[in-house]
């Protein structure tokens, strides 16, 4: 699983369908950007030292007032709650793997990502996973159990 919290893009990736499928700059095809709307919180962790997790596991620093859905941060994920779970990934195949499977899955990909004491967001992300093993909800609360054991 490393960092990845759901499948579809790497289904994309390799299906051979894909290979001849061209390119397209359509809008409707590119990875949405959420932008904190008005009167809603900033997504959490969005000051300059916030980090993202790549696609390898390290982590990197943003200055965006946005989240992406294309490698969006793993904190993020899981920070999310049920109402902005719904709200984001409306229509979206995402919502398959439903909010508790989303927010297992940033859980584990936490604890994959390489985090280590010394990198800026490891506070901010242990205070969280930390919350999230008080979840009553066993699957998030075992995840998170897990994760913390991996960066501690």
């Amino acid at each position: 699983m490393g960092t990845h919290v759901f499948g579809c893009d790497i289904c994309q990736d390799v299906c051979p369908w894909n290979r001849r499928a061209p390119a397209t700059t359509r809008e409707e095809f590119l990875p949405r950007t959420l932008a904190a709307t008005e009167g809603e919180p900033e997504p959490p962790g969005n000051e300059e030292d916030s980090g993202v997790s790549s696609e390898y596991g390290k982590w990197e620093t943003i200055n965006s007032p946005e989240e992406s859905l294309f490698l969006p941060r793993l904190e993020w994920l899981a920070a999310m709650d049920e109402m902005e779970f719904r709200r984001i990934f409306r229509g979206s195949p995402i919502k398959r793997t439903k909010w508790r499977g989303l927010v297992r899955n940033a859980c584990i990909a936490l604890g994959n990502s390489d985090l280590h004491r010394g990198a800026r967001p490891y506070q901010r992300i242990t205070e969280l996973l930390q919350r999230l093993a008080t979840s009553p909800d066993s699957i998030i609360s075992e995840s998170a159990i897990w994760a913390l054991s991996r960066i501690q």
